[in-house]
């Protein structure tokens, strides 16, 4: 191991730790190793040294040599956002090594690279020692569809049409889609297929990566009808914590890079910040119906 390599490792180690503590800090005590392997199966980034990782990531694994079995129920669907945060960043951190290192992110490299950092990080379980675990590994497919920047995707709708969508961008909130307004029959484009601009959603890659949202052609065009870089929107807050940037009496708009800027009321009030309509983004299971009752469908 070099030292680069071992660089890697501790840093990694640093927040497979940083996991443990915002479980711990939430539950009062240690999570099994089935709630780790749960919380870091949820947490992948749409980043793009793991674009083509289908998720959520389904790991099993085996203890003393035999097929693991969580010794409790699971309390990852009580958690709150901070230690998926914290395992969205132990995802990018491994996917950029595993880049560095000349290979695409599979889902076996995330199992291989995992079970280091798992057995070196120093952590503890509710219901296994780290060093009994034999090996790692995933159920179901490994790999999926890999949509990149400017490819349009086909949303079922419940009229069994399709909303068509560019993808525009792809950062920590997830993947922006600029949602075209026309609607076709099938899931192809066409040069009858004149595309104008509807809105920007953000969302997951879990459809489009398992191939329910087909993606069905690349159109730079239609791309450019949308911003390079949408916004994301922060509700206006009278708390302000240390540390944190303070939100705008109306609300802020944020880019990718996370700068922030004031928003005034008129815009405030068209995005929705000032009547509570706005939402940050829709789980992928969630948007079709959004779209469906946008559009009258």
């Amino acid at each position: 191991m070099n030292g680069d390599e071992r660089t890697s490792l501790d840093a990694a180690a640093v927040v497979m730790r940083s996991v443990i503590d915002e479980f711990r800090q939430e539950e009062d005590g240690y999570p099994t190793l089935a709630e780790l392997l749960e919380i870091i199966g949820l947490s992948v980034p749409a980043t793009e040294s793991l674009g083509e990782v289908i998720t959520p990531i389904n790991f099993h694994a085996t203890v003393g040599g035999r097929p693991y079995r969580p010794s409790r129920q699971s309390r990852v669907g009580g958690l709150n956002d901070a230690a998926f945060i914290e395992a969205a960043a132990l995802l990018t951190m491994m996917g950029e090594d595993l880049a560095r290192a000349g290979s695409g992110a599979s889902t076996d490299d995330i199992c291989e690279y995992l079970l280091v950092v798992i057995k070196q990080a120093g952590i503890t379980f509710d219901d296994v020692r780290p060093a009994d675990i034999g090996r790692l590994g995933v159920v179901g497919p490994t790999r999926g569809v890999r949509a990149t920047i400017g490819d349009v995707i086909a949303i079922p709708s419940r009229q069994g049409d399709f909303h068509f969508a560019s993808v525009l961008v792809k950062n920590r909130v997830g993947t922006g889609l600029g949602v075209w307004r026309e609607r076709r029959r099938v899931p192809a484009l066409d040069k009858s297929v004149i595309p104008s601009a509807s809105r920007v959603v953000f969302t997951d890659e879990v459809a489009i990566r398992s191939g329910a949202w087909p993606v069905v052609g690349h159109d730079e065009a239609a791309r450019s009808l949308f911003p390079d870089d949408p916004e994301t929107y922060y509700y206006p807050s009278t708390v302000h914590y240390p540390g944190v940037p303070r939100i705008g009496e109306f609300g802020s708009a944020e880019r990718s890079d996370g700068t922030l800027r004031d928003v005034s009321r008129d815009e405030a009030q068209r995005v929705g910040l000032l009547d509570g309509t706005y939402e940050r983004g829709y789980l992928s299971d969630y948007l079709p119906d959004v779209l469906d009752d946008e559009k009258g469908a």
